[in-house]
């Protein structure tokens, strides 16, 4: 069976920092909330076994509930997180990663401490790296080809079922085959 894994890269943010950094995440959207696989800066669609991917700045809002926990530290540094599914071993999607868009990975992560263009890239995301203690798969096995495979199969017979609304099953696979 395919082998699923997770990447989780999470790095503080320089000070003053979020604000550039988050408009620079925007970038990489083609709406509010969706991604856009070909973005200049990391092209998600152009990596073949990459199910889910995503940078989320982590902020803790409940800050404020920590003056009644002294022991707490009573601030928490911004973190950048990038955390993406894959087929295969995380390892060699952060190879693939590093090698497909090294230029946007540093431009994204120079808002975080101790990454610049001199920076050891691979390295520093290694060093950055959080090994889950879990990973859930919704369906195991499942590779980014066959979801593919299956919403390319699912097109065409949505759109043999919309041409033909009134052929039975039978019908409909007779149309298909030919």
């Amino acid at each position: 069976m395919l082998r699923q894994d997770q990447l989780f890269i999470a790095a503080p943010i320089r000070d003053g920092a979020r604000e550039t950094l988050a408009r620079l995440l925007e970038t990489m959207t083609a709406a509010p909330g969706q991604a856009d696989p070909e973005n200049p800066l990391l092209p998600f669609g152009r990596m073949a076994t990459v199910h889910v991917a995503r940078f989320v700045i982590l902020d803790d809002p409940s800050l404020p509930d920590r003056q009644i926990t002294p022991q707490l530290p009573a601030t928490e540094p911004l973190q950048l997180a990038f955390i993406a599914d894959c087929d295969g071993p995380a390892d060699d999607l952060l190879h693939a990663l590093v090698e497909l868009a090294a230029p946007g990975l540093r431009q994204i992560f120079g808002h975080c401490a101790g990454c610049d263009d001199t920076t050891d890239l691979t390295g520093w995301l290694r060093a950055h790296r959080i090994r889950p203690s879990a990973i859930y798969a919704n369906w195991p096995g499942r590779s980014v080809a066959q979801v593919r495979e299956e919403a390319a199969l699912h097109a065409v017979l949505r759109q043999a079922r919309l041409a033909h609304p009134l052929a039975s099953p039978d019908q409909l696979r007779e149309i298909l085959v030919n």
